[in-house]
């Protein structure tokens, strides 16, 4: 207990308004006085991207998220018999997934972002105008502005049942695709199963960048090289600091190949991801009528498409 002046909440409802004892999002729990020191000091780093992780999660707790989280429904958004989830256990898996492809649906259409199925999704629609039996996977893309934006937008307006990851909001993440996914955390098992159609693991959608491609075949090629080894070099490369002389070579020479500064403080699988990634977004001229899904590269997938062939997005 801590012994305060006899009418000193009358100096905080001055002070904060008269909802003062309230939990709000205002980027500093109240803004009180050595926020951003006390912060620091109990994640023990100087990291901005660390020390930015750690507000945003102080502020998630200081926001409507946990009632939100509190009041969350188990209601699913896509009504499916319970004969139909019986007859094969993958089924259950898929309902999860199309409850998953429903969220990021929704949120494209609240801020009109365009999305295209990809990969062996657009071919199993294509084909027999349904996701594959056995498939346990649902690919999208999405033009490079929406993209970004559609990262924004997550942030912010997804459903507590659902989470995401992506290499600018998760350091720890080294794909260049985002993974929108179910989301278990807090929850009992029975509660997760009754929300997604009885599936108990935990299942995603990958959303990958569709990226603008030079007319000149020379500079289209140095890219995709220039991304490839980059990707390639990925796996063998620490993740923790402090990194040994030879990998601060390594990534020096990568810096002056690419005119471009490489974070050597935090993970270093994630830094190279994100220079895979601004030379995979650096041609934006609307001329250009080729476009690339710059994650099949890491796949050893090199195909260009004509940018007619995202058309329209996928209902």
């Amino acid at each position: 207990m801590i012994c305060v002046p006899a009418n000193y909440n009358e100096v905080l409802r001055v002070k904060y308004g008269n909802d003062y004892m309230t939990p709000r999002n205002v980027g500093g729990a109240h803004d009180y006085p050595f926020f951003k020191k006390e912060i620091k000091s109990s994640w023990n780093t100087t990291d901005d991207e660390s020390y930015n992780d750690v507000k945003k999660h102080i502020e998630k707790i200081s926001s409507d998220y946990y009632r939100e989280f509190l009041n969350r429904s188990s209601k699913c958004y896509v009504d499916i018999e319970e004969d139909v989830l019986d007859r094969h256990p993958i089924n259950r898996t898929q309902a999860a997934l199309l409850e998953t492809l429903y969220e990021v649906d929704r949120i494209c259409k609240k801020h009109n972002i365009n999305y295209y199925y990809v990969g062996e999704t657009k071919e199993e629609i294509e084909r027999i105008r349904e996701f594959n039996s056995d498939s346990t996977d649902i690919h999208i893309a999405m033009f490079r502005d929406d993209y970004m934006n559609f990262q924004q937008f997550v942030q912010e307006d997804l459903d507590v049942w659902f989470d995401y990851r992506s290499i600018y909001t998760h350091p720890e993440h080294t794909d260049m695709r985002m993974y929108v996914i179910t989301d278990a955390y807090g929850t009992q098992e029975g509660e997760y199963e009754a929300r997604f159609h009885g599936c108990n693991d935990i299942v995603g959608i990958d959303i990958a960048p569709i990226d603008t491609v030079s007319n000149d075949d020379s500079v289209e090629e140095l890219k995709s090289n220039i991304i490839s080894k980059l990707v390639q070099s990925i796996p063998s490369m620490p993740t923790q600091p402090p990194y040994d002389i030879p990998t601060m070579a390594l990534v020096s020479q990568w810096q002056d190949l690419l005119q471009m500064e490489i974070n050597m403080q935090g993970n270093l699988q994630n830094a190279l991801m994100k220079a895979a990634d601004s030379v995979a977004m650096s041609d934006t001229n609307d001329s250009y009528k080729r476009v690339r899904i710059s994650s099949d590269i890491a796949e050893n997938n090199y195909r260009l498409y004509d940018k007619s062939e995202f058309k329209r997005r996928n209902d």
